[in-house]
């Protein structure tokens, strides 16, 4: 409903005709419209963080930290469009001032655990540096990948600028990257040169 309509087509009164229960079933449930998109939205964060576990250890872990961030965006993205309202659902958080505490929270939870890999990653990096960093991120990668999968493809041009922006944005905590999302490496040249016999 919230894919088709956004947020004020979600009803109490409509779940329990989609869902062919009596709005008394409901409301055993769920006190009010509210609630029910608190659950699906801890839904969609459950399933995200299942999505994403491993990669803070591989973002640790790999020569190139860069392809790491790279394919997680892609992960991320193919991940709101496999996930049912995925997109819809953030929009609505965004656009509702009763659920911005629930972004909120989930910003709080990524850039922590993502500040935790900086700093393991570089041990060097002041963990307060770290964690404005992977707020910025925290804050900044979700509308970006929204807008990549806005239509339901990605938009891997849009997609792309996003990791480069994020990549740009960790290289002085982490060092140069190694690639670079989009850009392709530098062809080697080649001569056709005959050799003379000798």
């Amino acid at each position: 409903m919230i894919e088709e309509g956004g947020i004020t087509t979600l009803t109490t009164n409509e779940v329990a005709r989609r869902a062919g229960v009596s709005i008394t079933a409901v409301y055993a449930y769920f006190p009010d419209k509210w609630a029910i998109v608190h659950e699906l939205f801890d839904r969609f964060e459950q399933a995200r963080a299942e999505e994403l576990s491993g990669l803070y250890e591989a973002f640790v872990t790999s020569d190139d930290w860069a392809a790491v961030i790279d394919g997680l965006w892609d992960r991320m993205a193919q991940f709101r469009i496999d996930t049912s309202a995925g997109v819809a659902l953030r929009q609505a958080m965004l656009g509702s001032p009763r659920l911005a505490d629930l972004d909120r929270d989930g910003s709080v939870r990524a850039a922590t655990g993502f500040a935790a890999a900086i700093c393991a990653r570089n041990p060097a990096v002041d963990p307060e540096d770290a964690y404005r960093a992977a707020w910025v991120i925290s804050l900044s990668a979700g509308p970006l990948i929204d807008d990549s999968v806005r239509d339901g493809t990605i938009a891997q041009d849009r997609l792309d600028e996003g990791k480069r922006m994020i990549i740009r944005h960790l290289e002085p905590l982490l060092g140069p990257a190694k690639t670079m999302p989009g850009q392709r490496p530098a062809r080697r040249r080649t001569t056709n040169r005959r050799r003379e016999p000798a």
